[in-house]
């Protein structure tokens, strides 16, 4: 992967990760023994909690290795309040969508079930479509049909960013036409900003982790400390409350 697709990625498209090497999660920042273990909150859709392993296949696909340009949020009530939505969905579809210079990106088709903090579009309700990268245009194809074929079957906390009004573009090498804004797009507010129901308690499956697979120090450390995803989701409720 070359240098250039890398800050396409990472800056473009606010798809960032942390480098693995080097970057172990502070003792005690989300030690599996430190979970809370609420009970769902009132209304909570507690069908979520259903831990379904062959997810894992889907999200490791999509998982980037790489260097951090921006840090992510310091925990889930930061990411709440910087997010233009935080909904609850499941993957309903994956589609090519758009090549910016040597990059490919695909969009997930969100089937939301509930927003639970901020406002979606109007005219993208039913429609919620979150733009990632996904690799060399040549390699596309058969990227897509291996997507395709392991959709995965959980619903998950997506924190969201409207394309139709993306920040100014600061990062170099990344410009309004090799990453131009898409109204009909979303995207992943930070790749540790996104939570699924683990086999053992809440986890983000698309961020890179530390050693010996902690969590890193952030808005991942602060979603993994809960055991269900219906408990991270009440919190979120009485964090916009």
């Amino acid at each position: 992967m070359n240098s250039t697709w890398r800050t396409r990625i990472t800056a473009g498209l606010s798809v960032i990760v942390i480098a693995g090497s080097g970057c172990a999660s502070q003792p005690g920042a989300g030690d599996r023994g430190a979970q809370i273990q609420n009970e769902p909150a009132p209304g909570a859709i507690t069908s979520v909690d259903r831990y379904h392993p062959g997810d894992e296949k889907f999200y490791d696909s999509l998982r980037l290795d790489g260097a951090m340009l921006v840090a992510p949020p310091a925990d889930v009530r930061a990411a709440t309040g910087n997010a233009d939505a935080v909904v609850v969905a499941t993957i309903t579809d994956v589609k090519l969508l758009r090549v910016m210079g040597d990059l490919q990106t695909v969009g997930l088709s969100l089937g939301v079930s509930e927003t639970i903090n901020g406002s979606l579009q109007p005219e993208l309700i039913g429609k919620i479509v979150v733009e990632f990268p996904l690799g060399e245009p040549q390699s596309a194809a058969k990227q897509l049909a291996e997507l395709q074929s392991s959709l995965p079957q959980g619903s998950a906390v997506w924190f969201l960013e409207w394309q139709g009004n993306k920040r100014p573009v600061t990062k170099p090498e990344v410009t309004e036409n090799t990453d131009p804004a898409d109204p009909a797009l979303y995207a992943p507010l930070h790749m540790h900003a996104m939570f699924a129901q683990g086999d053992a308690a809440v986890v983000n499956p698309l961020g890179e982790h530390g050693e010996n697979d902690k969590p890193l120090p952030g808005v991942q450390a602060d979603g993994e400390r809960f055991d269900k995803l219906s408990s991270l989701i009440g919190h979120i409720r009485a964090i916009g409350g």
